[in-house]
């Protein structure tokens, strides 16, 4: 199945026509609702300890999908013009493949650095603003990090 077939297919389960304010809605806010479920899963699992139920991570993914595809839908957008599309950018801006140095030194991140100067970290800049951040640990970002390479295992995929 291609991403155009399946965005069609979902359209049977969708009684708001596209391009109606209705179907933008529900397509923005169900996406929201939807992918703060998956956030709310995956904090359960790295910071509480809860098991990772992977056939309701794969249905909460899956909502998500449906939104995507329906909110693409409600504009008018083919799935298929969005898939290619991310990839392409994605080719562009990472040709062998994603680093952080790579992402660090992308050139619209040096055009943007010089309209918002930084003096440090982003705990830093949190705390200039009165604002108190706390940076994960590196335990909790190897946890993390963990948890996300076991999520890519559901979809077949490696991150």
């Amino acid at each position: 199945m291609n991403f155009d077939t399946y965005q069609q297919q979902a359209g049977r389960t969708d009684p708001h026509p596209p391009g109606s304010r209705d179907a933008m809605l529900n397509g923005v806010l169900g996406l929201a609702g939807e992918v703060g479920e998956v956030v709310e899963a995956v904090k359960k699992h790295v910071f509480h300890g809860h098991a990772l139920d992977r056939q309701a991570l794969v249905g909460e993914l899956g909502d998500v999908l449906w939104y995507v595809a329906r909110l693409a839908a409600a504009f008018g957008i083919s799935l298929d013009d969005v898939a290619v599309r991310n990839l392409d950018k994605l080719q562009r801006r990472y040709p062998n493949g994603f680093s952080s140095e790579c992402s660090r030194n992308r050139p619209e991140n040096a055009a943007n650095s010089e309209h918002s100067p930084r003096s440090g970290s982003i705990a830093d800049a949190g705390a200039s603003q009165g604002v108190g951040l706390r940076l994960p640990s590196p335990e909790e970002r190897d946890a993390f990090e963990l948890a996300v390479r076991e999520i890519a295992v559901v979809g077949g995929g490696e991150g």
